[in-house]
């Protein structure tokens, strides 16, 4: 017979987002990077309260919070769905899924909308530092205006790259 109190406590030693996260570390990203996504799991969780039961279920509070965390490290890192798929061990579609319910359904309510937002200002810390966040402010914006000035930031940036190109060819850098 089986000594399930021992594996009962093996588990409950284990926090949610250890499990949830192991497979961060084996993905080739910079470890800054994965320390960072390793936080947002931690963060997430312990803010709406995931238990190591919730992992792997369909609970609505575990569903959601996946979701926003998803949408939060798509956002933020050059990791593709297949790569976000294996993080959460599910396929590409459902990430990309999570993604558009976040977009979709869930920004509409307070609670995950100021979870998203507390997780993307930690990154926005995290990668730029304390006034990282005050040059531009995102989350006066919805999700369609917030697309609309993304396009335009990138045409922008094309526009000052083919500028740069033609200054380095004239001043023959």
């Amino acid at each position: 017979m089986k000594d399930t109190s021992r594996q009962k406590k093996l588990a409950s030693r284990l926090n949610p987002w250890t499990v949830a996260s192991q497979r961060v570390h084996s993905l080739s990203i910079s470890n800054s990077d994965k320390d960072i996504i390793i936080q947002l799991f931690k963060k997430a969780y312990t803010t709406n309260s995931i238990e190591l039961l919730h992992i792997g279920t369909r609970k609505r509070k575990f569903v959601e919070t996946q979701a926003i965390i998803i949408a939060v490290i798509y956002e933020y890192f050059k990791i593709t769905l297949k790569q976000l798929g294996y993080i959460i061990e599910k396929h590409h579609a459902t990430s990309l899924h999570y993604i558009n319910l976040y977009e979709d359904v869930l920004c509409s309510k307070d609670e995950n909308r100021e979870l998203y937002e507390m997780l993307a200002d930690y990154i926005n810390k995290e990668l730029y530092g304390n006034g990282g966040n005050e040059s531009y402010n995102v989350f006066s914006k919805d999700n369609k205006e917030l697309k609309i000035l993304c396009k335009k930031l990138i045409l922008e940036n094309k526009t000052l790259h083919a500028n740069m190109q033609s200054i380095k060819a004239i001043v023959n850098v």
